[in-house]
């Protein structure tokens, strides 16, 4: 909501610096009325600076929005525009001149560019100001004069009220549009995985089934060559592994992803898989969302898997624990240029993290080799990239390889 009032309010300052120039221009105008142009005549030389300096604020203002402080700027514009406008009401009759209907004016300004029952202040003490300095400067302030302060106030409370009024309509509307936009995204979302489920159950599900089925025939049919049956056995042990995994996978998208249970289960799978042991120390103190939760575990799943399969490692350790800061050493990925990511805004999101560390002593690799056809790390980057999150490969040959990833908490 706050990013759609920084919206209006580049918009709206856009179309009152339109409506400024128009202002000033008027008020070059009314110096061709006799009477008016005669009267002021011994104030035009000032007169002339103070307009000059008001044009250059209108001017600045226009260019900084969109920058820092912009809406301060353009507050502190607006206040000098009305400063001059009391002198020039002043000059031509008081709360009877009628440029006192600028004062509306700017009260239109103030409500629009800052729609909250405060933006009143600045043309609402304008009033009592005027008829001040009138007396002042010899000038009698009658009843005449009273009514016209409470007509202008009267006003000032009506226009802001209005304005006020529809901008918060207005935002509860978009604020209702963008929950019904989330709700329908989140039922198409649901919608797609439930497809793709049971897409991949059906399909993918059965021909690994076939597979397994053929793999026990085979193994059947070859007790008499030893070598033959082993194969079969491990094509039926890993089919049987394909197969859990597809179950795990449509299981995952079709229900409420818990991640403690799941990572367990994979643990505990991989370790039977590839023969390593693994050190898991889970220390996440908040819950997340199936989508957060979901890049956690396929993060944690790619690395063992690539771990299993080239590193040939004994021992894997995996930390996985929040309310953790940013640690200095996680400063760009340690990749290949080809998987270089793109900056990412994890600076922006405060202190608190979650930091995920996989550790193994394996072989290693060189980091930075190109290795096609090998998308294993780069899914992870898209992964950490996805969450905002920064991460760092460190892998020393015949030393193992420390992955180091850390992304901000949900908000």
């Amino acid at each position: 909501m706050k990013q759609n009032r920084r919206d209006q309010f580049e918009t709206r300052a856009k179309s009152v610096f339109v409506a400024r120039i128009i202002l000033d221009s008027l008020g070059i105008l009314f110096l061709l009325i006799p009477t008016w142009g005669q009267s002021l005549v011994e104030y035009l030389p000032k007169g002339l600076i103070i307009y000059l300096f008001l044009l250059f604020g209108h001017l600045f203002s226009f260019l900084w929005i969109g920058k820092k402080f912009d809406r301060l700027i353009y507050f502190i514009t607006l206040c000098f525009d009305l400063i001059a406008l009391v002198f020039v009401v002043v000059l031509t009759g008081g709360l009877s001149s009628p440029i006192m209907s600028g004062h509306l004016l700017y009260a239109v300004f103030f409500a629009i560019l800052y729609p909250h029952p405060l933006a009143i202040l600045p043309a609402l003490l304008l009033l009592p100001i005027i008829p001040k300095i009138s007396t002042l400067l010899g000038t009698a302030v009658g009843a005449r004069d009273l009514l016209l302060l409470l007509w202008y106030s009267g006003i000032d409370l009506i226009v802001v009220y209005v304005v006020v009024y529809f901008d918060l309509q207005e935002n509860m509307r978009f604020r209702k549009a963008l929950e019904l936009e989330e709700d329908k995204r989140k039922l198409s979302l649901l919608d797609e995985r439930q497809r793709i489920a049971r897409e991949m159950h059906d399909g993918l599900g059965a021909l690994l089934s076939t597979i397994k089925i053929q793999a026990e025939f085979l193994s059947e049919l070859s007790k008499n060559s030893p070598e033959i049956q082993k194969e079969a056995q491990l094509l039926q042990s890993r089919t049987q592994s394909a197969l859990e995994e597809l179950r795990r996978t449509v299981r995952i998208m079709r229900e409420k992803f818990e991640l403690l249970p799941a990572l367990e289960e994979l643990i505990q799978n991989m370790q039977e898989l590839y023969d390593y042991k693994i050190s898991f120390v889970y220390s996440l103190q908040q819950s997340f969302d199936n989508n957060y939760g979901l890049h956690m575990y396929r993060i944690i799943q790619e690395s063992l898997t690539n771990t299993g399969k080239h590193a040939g490692a004994s021992e894997v350790e995996i930390h996985l624990e929040d309310e953790r800061e940013l640690p200095c050493q996680i400063k760009e990925v340690d990749l290949p240029a080809d998987l270089e990511p793109q900056k990412t805004k994890a600076g922006s999101f405060g202190s608190s993290g979650v930091l995920l560390e996989i550790k193994d002593d394996g072989c290693g690799f060189s980091t930075s080799k190109k290795n096609e056809g090998h998308f294993g790390l780069l899914h992870i980057k898209e992964r950490v990239e996805e969450m905002n999150g920064k991460i760092k490969i460190t892998s020393i040959p015949d030393e193992g390889t420390d992955i180091e990833i850390w992304f901000p908490l949900e908000e």
